[in-house]
Protein backbone atom coordinates (compact mmCIF):
# COMPACT_ATOMS: atom_id res chain seq x y z
CA UNK A 1 0.00 0.00 0.00
CA UNK A 2 1.65 4.12 -0.37
CA UNK A 3 0.77 6.94 0.40
CA UNK A 4 -1.82 7.50 -2.06
CA UNK A 5 -3.86 4.82 -0.95
CA UNK A 6 -3.75 5.97 2.70
CA UNK A 7 -0.63 4.21 4.25
CA UNK A 8 2.50 6.41 5.49
CA UNK A 9 2.68 9.98 5.41
CA UNK A 10 2.48 12.43 2.85
CA UNK A 11 4.84 14.85 2.17
CA UNK A 12 4.43 18.79 2.99
CA UNK A 13 2.59 20.58 0.13
CA UNK A 14 0.65 18.02 -0.50
CA UNK A 15 -3.18 18.53 -1.86
CA UNK A 16 -5.53 16.35 0.11
CA UNK A 17 -9.36 16.22 -0.52
CA UNK A 18 -11.14 15.67 3.50
CA UNK A 19 -14.22 13.69 3.66
CA UNK A 20 -17.35 15.37 4.00
CA UNK A 21 -16.47 18.80 3.83
CA UNK A 22 -15.76 19.33 0.33
CA UNK A 23 -12.47 21.38 1.27
CA UNK A 24 -9.21 21.01 -0.51
CA UNK A 25 -6.25 21.16 1.71
CA UNK A 26 -2.38 22.34 1.35
CA UNK A 27 -0.76 19.92 3.70
CA UNK A 28 1.53 22.48 6.30
CA UNK A 29 2.71 20.11 8.97
CA UNK A 30 2.52 16.85 10.64
CA UNK A 31 2.19 15.10 13.99
CA UNK A 32 0.40 18.80 15.00
CA UNK A 33 -0.89 19.55 18.96
CA UNK A 34 -4.13 21.22 19.31
CA UNK A 35 -2.64 24.24 21.39
CA UNK A 36 -5.99 25.07 22.59
CA UNK A 37 -7.34 21.23 23.39
CA UNK A 38 -4.09 19.42 23.68
CA UNK A 39 -5.40 17.07 20.96
CA UNK A 40 -2.88 15.79 18.69
CA UNK A 41 -3.84 15.45 14.75
CA UNK A 42 -1.99 13.86 11.65
CA UNK A 43 -2.22 16.89 10.01
CA UNK A 44 -2.17 20.48 10.04
CA UNK A 45 -3.27 22.36 6.34
CA UNK A 46 -4.74 25.19 4.91
CA UNK A 47 -7.38 25.96 2.19
CA UNK A 48 -6.11 25.24 -1.34
CA UNK A 49 -6.01 27.38 -3.02
CA UNK A 50 -6.20 30.17 -0.83
CA UNK A 51 -3.28 29.54 1.43
CA UNK A 52 -3.07 31.08 4.94
CA UNK A 53 -5.61 34.33 4.42
CA UNK A 54 -6.35 35.17 8.31
CA UNK A 55 -5.07 33.74 11.45
CA UNK A 56 -7.06 30.99 12.31
CA UNK A 57 -8.05 29.30 9.21
CA UNK A 58 -5.76 26.17 9.47
CA UNK A 59 -7.09 23.26 9.80
CA UNK A 60 -6.31 20.23 11.94
CA UNK A 61 -7.08 16.50 10.33
CA UNK A 62 -6.31 13.05 10.74
CA UNK A 63 -4.98 10.49 7.86
CA UNK A 64 -8.46 9.26 8.22
CA UNK A 65 -9.85 12.36 7.27
CA UNK A 66 -8.71 12.13 4.05
CA UNK A 67 -10.14 10.94 0.77
CA UNK A 68 -8.56 11.67 -2.24
CA UNK A 69 -4.64 12.78 -2.57
CA UNK A 70 -4.55 15.50 -5.57
CA UNK A 71 -0.89 16.45 -5.67
CA UNK A 72 2.28 14.73 -3.65
CA UNK A 73 4.52 17.51 -1.90
CA UNK A 74 7.77 17.99 -2.97
CA UNK A 75 10.53 15.70 -2.16
CA UNK A 76 14.02 16.56 -1.44
CA UNK A 77 16.55 14.23 0.44
CA UNK A 78 15.70 16.63 3.39
CA UNK A 79 12.02 15.40 3.01
CA UNK A 80 12.43 11.82 2.97
CA UNK A 81 14.49 12.11 6.00
CA UNK A 82 11.61 14.15 7.31
CA UNK A 83 9.12 11.44 6.35
CA UNK A 84 11.72 8.61 7.84
CA UNK A 85 11.62 10.75 11.47
CA UNK A 86 7.42 10.50 10.63
CA UNK A 87 7.38 7.00 10.33
CA UNK A 88 10.24 5.90 13.06
CA UNK A 89 7.75 8.32 15.89
CA UNK A 90 4.40 6.99 14.68
CA UNK A 91 3.55 4.86 17.56
CA UNK A 92 4.89 6.99 19.50
CA UNK A 93 2.93 9.76 18.26
CA UNK A 94 -0.33 7.10 18.35
CA UNK A 95 0.23 6.30 22.34
CA UNK A 96 -0.21 10.04 22.81
CA UNK A 97 -2.75 11.19 20.89
CA UNK A 98 -4.86 8.32 22.29
CA UNK A 99 -3.79 9.44 25.68
CA UNK A 100 -4.45 13.44 24.57
CA UNK A 101 -8.15 12.28 23.85
CA UNK A 102 -8.99 10.38 26.60
CA UNK A 103 -7.67 13.62 28.66
CA UNK A 104 -10.32 15.71 26.82
CA UNK A 105 -13.01 12.96 27.75
CA UNK A 106 -12.27 13.02 31.07
CA UNK A 107 -12.46 16.80 31.26
CA UNK A 108 -15.95 16.70 30.04
CA UNK A 109 -15.20 17.66 26.10
CA UNK A 110 -16.93 16.41 23.47
CA UNK A 111 -14.79 13.60 21.93
CA UNK A 112 -12.88 14.45 18.64
CA UNK A 113 -15.10 14.83 15.66
CA UNK A 114 -13.13 14.12 12.30
CA UNK A 115 -15.73 16.01 10.08
CA UNK A 116 -15.53 18.97 12.87
CA UNK A 117 -12.22 19.96 11.28
CA UNK A 118 -13.47 23.53 10.40
CA UNK A 119 -14.83 24.20 14.30
CA UNK A 120 -12.43 26.90 15.74
CA UNK A 121 -12.38 24.53 18.71
CA UNK A 122 -10.04 22.33 16.76
CA UNK A 123 -7.57 24.67 15.14
CA UNK A 124 -3.83 25.49 15.54
CA UNK A 125 -1.44 28.27 14.41
CA UNK A 126 2.22 28.79 15.41
CA UNK A 127 4.73 31.07 15.40
CA UNK A 128 7.55 28.25 16.42
CA UNK A 129 9.67 26.67 13.89
CA UNK A 130 9.46 23.11 12.90
CA UNK A 131 12.61 22.33 14.94
CA UNK A 132 11.20 24.18 18.14
CA UNK A 133 7.71 22.18 17.87
CA UNK A 134 9.18 18.62 17.56
CA UNK A 135 11.81 19.35 20.49
CA UNK A 136 9.09 20.26 22.55
CA UNK A 137 6.42 18.10 21.62
CA UNK A 138 8.50 14.78 21.34
CA UNK A 139 11.67 15.86 23.25
CA UNK A 140 13.62 14.95 19.83
CA UNK A 141 15.22 16.89 17.02
CA UNK A 142 15.51 16.83 13.73
CA UNK A 143 18.12 17.40 11.46
CA UNK A 144 16.82 19.44 8.60
CA UNK A 145 20.33 20.08 6.93
CA UNK A 146 20.95 18.75 3.47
Amino acid sequence: MSVLEGEGWLPIGSVVHLNENGHLVMIAGAMQRDENTGRLWDYMGFPYPEGNMKPGESLMFNRSDIDRVYFLGYQSLSGIDFLEFLKKNEAEFRKRQLSAEEAVRQAGEAPASHDAVNDADYESTTDESDQDLFEEQWGVEHDTAE
